[in-house]
C-alpha cells in the first residue's frame, strides 16, 4: 500500500528553522504577539512570601513595614522548646487563629533584640 502523503522537504525544513533563529516565526511556531509598556500587566507580589498578611480574618496585627523573610537558617532548639512551640501553635489552630510555629519564633526574636537593644 503506497503512501499518499507528500515527500518531506527536508532542505526547506532545515533552511526554515536556520532562518527562524529560535524567535518563533515562519511555518513551525506563530509569531509572538509584541510586548509594549501598556499590555503589560505587572503582578504584585504574593504576600504570603513576605510574611506581613494573614490569610483571612483571622484577628492577627500585621506590621506595617514588609520585610523580607529569609529562609532556612539553622538555628539549633532545645526538643521541650519545639514541643512547646508545637502545642502553642496547635491551640491557636483550634482556636481558629493562624497558628504559625514561624511567626511565634519570629516575634520571640523580635522580642529578644528589642530587649537586648535596651541594655
Amino acid at each position: 500500500m503506497a503512501s499518499k502523503r507528500p515527500p518531506i522537504e527536508v532542505a526547506e525544513i532545515s533552511q526554515n528553522l536556520r532562518d527562524s533563529r529560535g524567535q518563533g516565526m515562519n511555518a513551525f511556531f506563530s509569531q509572538p504577539a509584541p510586548t509594549t509598556p501598556e499590555t503589560e500587566v505587572k503582578k504584585a507580589p504574593d504576600p504570603r512570601n513576605h510574611g506581613t498578611v494573614v490569610p483571612g480574618d483571622r484577628g492577627t496585627t500585621v506590621p506595617v513595614v514588609k520585610r523580607e523573610i529569609a529562609r532556612r537558617h539553622p538555628f539549633d532548639v532545645y526538643a521541650d522548646q519545639l514541643h512547646a512551640l508545637k502545642k502553642l501553635s496547635m491551640e491557636e489552630k483550634l482556636a481558629g487563629q493562624l497558628g504559625s510555629e514561624s511567626a511565634m519564633v519570629r516575634e520571640a526574636i523580635d522580642a529578644y533584640i528589642e530587649k537586648r537593644r535596651k541594655k
